[in-house]
């Protein structure tokens, strides 16, 4: 027998699907009532009312206006002189559709899908009651509050190896020019003991962690001021800007500092360190 745990996922993939199944069939429905009820038969009747949510007028007015469109040659249609003429005229049918069939399925599935108001409050409700207000990668301005107008913003997972080449060829390249190399790995705004946050919705150190782990093996000398920041037990909301992804003034100098202690230690610079006290 399934254990409980199995047939809850079980059932909630059944739900997902579901849900799936009747939003693709909302949009179809709703593409065949507007482009062949309407557009097509100009039907504008209680059902069509009902599936478009009161947009058939202002469909059959679009349908007017771009028959009128269409119809400015003689017969409707554009003038075809020869071979490559129709080829144009076939082309820009086809491209004219495709636009058509994108724009309906973007429509459909995002401001004129059905339900969408309360699926909208709900899932903001939801957000309030979790507590997570987070925005997406890849969205504008993806700023997240920690609290206490804390803001950060979250990185996604990433494969570091193409990173790890870029460097080792990098190190190669200094190597013939007898250059030493140090790569040295900045902490971001979430330090790696928050376990709410770190490689749950940001994935900064899981990413630092896999590049400075492997960076030793091509040969590059490394160093992770994540490490000193944790040995001296530093707060990591005072190295940065509340509103700020950049870390404080007293933050870089420390840095420095930090960096030149390993530059005197390892390759044989001799940096005052009292220039960053």
């Amino acid at each position: 027998m399934r254990s409980i745990p199995a047939k809850l996922h079980a059932f909630l993939i059944r739900i997902i699907i579901l849900v799936l199944v009747l939003f693709m069939g909302s949009i179809g429905l709703r593409s065949v009532t507007r482009y062949v009820l309407v557009n097509c038969l100009g039907m504008d009747n209680a059902f069509t009312q009902f599936v478009l949510q009161g947009e058939t007028t202002a469909l059959v007015a679009e349908q007017v206006i771009v028959d009128a469109g269409t119809s400015a040659l003689p017969g409707g249609s554009v003038r075809e002189d020869g071979l490559a003429d129709k080829f144009g005229a076939v082309l820009m049918q086809y491209k004219t559709l495709a636009r058509r069939v994108t724009n309906n399925v973007d429509t459909y599935a995002n401001q004129q899908l059905l339900f969408r108001r309360p699926i909208v409050e709900a899932a903001n409700n939801y957000e309030k009651t979790i507590g997570w207000n987070l925005a997406g990668y890849s969205e504008y301005n993806n700023v997240i509050d920690l609290g206490d107008g804390y803001l950060t913003t979250f990185m996604y997972w990433i494969d570091v190896w193409g990173n790890i080449e870029a460097v080792r060829l990098f190190k190669l390249f200094l190597d013939a020019h007898n250059l030493p190399m140090l790569f040295v790995q900045l902490p971001s705004k979430i330090p790696r003991q928050d376990t709410a946050v770190n490689n749950v919705v940001d994935f900064y150190n899981d990413n630092a962690d896999r590049l400075v782990r492997f960076l030793p093996e091509v040969g590059v000398n490394t160093l992770d001021l994540r490490d000193s920041a944790e040995q001296l037990n530093l707060d990591y909301r005072s190295l940065f800007y509340n509103t700020d992804h950049h870390c404080r003034t007293e933050t870089g100098l420390w840095a420095a500092g930090m960096i030149s202690e390993e530059l005197n230690r390892g390759f044989g610079f001799d940096i005052d360190p009292a220039l960053f006290d």
